[in-house]
């Protein structure tokens, strides 16, 4: 494309009469001459330029102020959407928008701020598990409308402090890809199998009475706006960083160039699901025009995993969006358990029911049982010393080493292997078992004693975990005389 030099170029604001020239102005020509604007910013400034005749095109425009050596963007999108290209004037020229798709515009699966016109990442599958195929799909769309308007695929429209305004029957049966409306869109999506596979549909059967419908996933995303509308300038979690377990709130930056009360909505995306939501009414500049900072209440504990902060600060004329991300990194954790062979645990069970009637699936307290006469009923903790002991620990983070030791035994120990399976708190799964030949009179001949199992995870730097599990031995009479009663 061409490069054009501005033939003639001002700024004029509508509080006076009066123009900024060449002299007074910061820009950048073709030539790459340099003038400077005063360090000030006017509301209802109004800028002008013009090209000599042709055809060119405009690419990164930004036009801003220089406050405090900060630059302050009076047009914060590069006209990017047509509806910013709207709120310019031609005067003798047509003006035209060619969108152009860059380089690694897409966003991975989990994204939640989106430009206008960029694809969306949905990261929502199907399956069945009769492998029937899907016959139908179903997209629901709720819209909070920021600065462009509804969306009119949109079956729910929302306000921007969450009244329900319109609902309609919209359901899409497809999905849309790239939206051009800002705002907070919320989407259902589910489906209806078709289980017509072998008939291929010749009617000897109404399978559609068979067809079901799926369960129902949810999604949030924002879509980036313009216009004149207040801004974020910045979002910062305290404390800094935010660990595992522990509380925190967020600080947000607020602006606007009219200086209006502002209404600021803090919303807090824990791996895509929202964990928590902060409002605050009537934030005020001051006599400096200066906002203070917003400052939420106590977040949720923090969990390991991806965060999103998404903002939203409104005033009359428009709604501006900022998000932050951070990473809450495990500083590791140990959770170990102990328990029988499935032999064994039949065993137990066998014991307990030929003895006292019921299986008895209860732990017991070591000092209440070992107070009770013997025989005694054996809790779900209750081994015998011939037992093989089986070793689990859920263990958080890149452990480089996981073991198990009885304590006061060091001989008796295990170290543990990551089977690769992970349970719903995404804690990794080791296993492992102890048991040597001469454990078999070991413990608990004379009277029950309890047994202190000492799980350990080592993390590079020398950093460990630990936990313990306790069970109780009894080998009131001798493992290979338990025939008599199973």
């Amino acid at each position: 494309y061409s490069l054009y030099e501005l033939n003639d170029y001002h700024v004029s604001y509508a509080s006076a009469s009066e123009e900024w020239t060449k002299s007074d102005m910061f820009f950048f020509g073709a030539a790459r001459d340099t003038t400077y604007t005063a360090n000030e910013r006017y509301a209802g400034t109004k800028f002008r330029f013009s090209f000599a005749a042709g055809t060119g095109k405009i690419r990164n425009f930004s036009l801003y102020t220089i406050e405090n050596g900060v630059k302050v963007r009076v047009a914060p999108d590069a006209l990017e959407t047509a509806s910013e290209l709207a709120q310019w004037r031609t005067i003798d020229a047509i003006a035209a928008l060619a969108l152009e798709k860059p380089t690694g515009e897409e966003k991975e699966k989990g994204a939640l701020v989106y430009k206008k016109g960029q694809l969306v990442v949905y990261g929502m599958s199907y399956t069945d598990y009769e492998n029937d195929p899907s016959k139908a799909e179903f997209w629901r769309y709720t819209h909070t409308p920021f600065n462009d308007g509804e969306h009119e695929d949109a079956a729910v429209i929302m306000s921007r402090r969450g009244e329900v305004l319109r609902v309609s029957d919209k359901v899409l049966p497809a999905k849309i890809d790239r939206f051009y409306i800002d705002g907070k869109y919320v989407v259902e999506h589910w489906q209806r199998d078709d289980t017509d596979r072998e008939s291929a549909g010749n009617g000897a059967v109404n399978y559609e009475d068979f067809n079901k419908y799926s369960n129902t996933e949810t999604i949030t995303f924002y879509i980036e706006g313009g216009g004149e509308a207040p801004w974020v300038t910045g979002v910062k979690t305290n404390p800094d960083p935010v660990k595992e377990g522990g509380g925190y709130r967020l600080e947000i930056g607020v602006d606007d160039l009219e200086k209006d009360d502002l209404t600021v909505r803090v919303e807090v995306y824990h791996e895509g699901k929202k964990v928590y939501e902060y409002l605050e009414e009537n934030v005020k500049a001051d006599e400096s025009g200066n906002y203070p900072p917003v400052i939420t209440g106590n977040a949720p504990n923090a969990k390991v995993g991806d965060y999103t902060v998404v903002v939203t600060v409104w005033d009359e004329d428009g709604t501006g969006l900022g998000d932050h991300g951070f990473t809450v990194v495990s500083e590791g954790r140990i959770k170990g358990a102990v328990d029988h062979t499935d032999q064994w645990e039949k065993n137990r069970k066998s014991y307990n029911t030929k003895l006292f009637g019921d299986a008895y699936n209860a732990l017991s307290v070591f000092g209440t049982y070992k107070a009770q006469a013997a025989p005694r009923k054996r809790g779900t903790n209750v081994f015998w010393s011939g037992e093989k002991f089986m070793l689990e620990a859920a263990v958080r983070g890149d452990a480089v080493k996981v073991t198990c030791v009885i304590s006061g035994y060091p001989g008796y120990s295990s170290v543990m292997t990551n089977t690769g399976r992970k349970n719903a708190d995404g804690d990794a799964i080791y296993e492992g078992s102890i048991w040597n030949g001469d454990m078999i009179n070991k413990w608990g001949r004379d009277a029950p004693v309890e047994l202190v199992f000492a799980f350990t995870a080592l993390y590079d730097g020398g950093v460990t975990k630990t936990d313990e599990a306790t069970v109780i031995a009894d080998t009131y009479e001798d493992y290979w005389q338990l025939h008599r009663y199973y």
